[in-house]
């Protein structure tokens, strides 16, 4: 969202309502860290928080559906779209402002695509998506992917259960 915004007010620098939800971005990452670090209770990030979410989904409800076409117009409809997931991390306890985490996670599978130019089959993209998924799991966990996939190698050889993906 912050960069949605930033890209929008480099696009309009003088529209000064863009100028300000941006600056609350910043206001509300900044009490996200004053959060994190103990200077705030959850309380205290409610109320910082709760001006600025007033003021973006009044803008995201207006811009929704407004006339004009544009990357705004997807900001908007994309935030009136996720409104109930958007501020989720000023109320719920290992919830993140942010999906920099699950970015991260998919960028090895977006690198691979673009490396290889994809798959040929159905069977193909099954197969990718799967072991890219175990090997995203068998990191998180510390785990080594070869060691995974040579137990169910093994597993399915002497047909019995596979490793779990589970953690332990």
């Amino acid at each position: 969202m912050h960069r949605d915004l930033q890209g929008l007010v480099d696009a309009a620098p003088d529209d000064v309502e863009l100028a300000a939800l941006l600056a609350g971005t910043k206001q509300m990452f900044r009490a996200w860290r004053d959060y994190k670090s103990g200077e705030l209770d959850r309380r205290e990030l409610q109320a910082t928080v709760a001006p600025y979410q007033e003021k973006l989904r009044a803008w995201a409800l207006r811009e929704a559906d407004a006339a004009a076409k544009g990357k705004r117009r997807g900001l908007a409809r994309g935030l009136k779209k996720a409104w109930p997931a958007v501020f989720q991390f000023i109320e719920l306890d290992g919830v993140e402002p942010t999906n920099n985490q699950a970015e991260r996670a998919l960028r090895p599978a977006v690198l691979w695509r673009k490396g290889s130019f994809g798959t040929r089959s159905d069977a193909g993209s099954r197969f990718v998506e799967r072991i890219l998924s175990v090997w995203a799991t068998c990191r998180q966990q510390g785990r080594s992917l070869i060691d995974w996939v040579g137990d169910a190698v093994t597993a399915h050889v002497h047909q019995s259960d596979g490793p779990s993906l589970l953690p332990a």
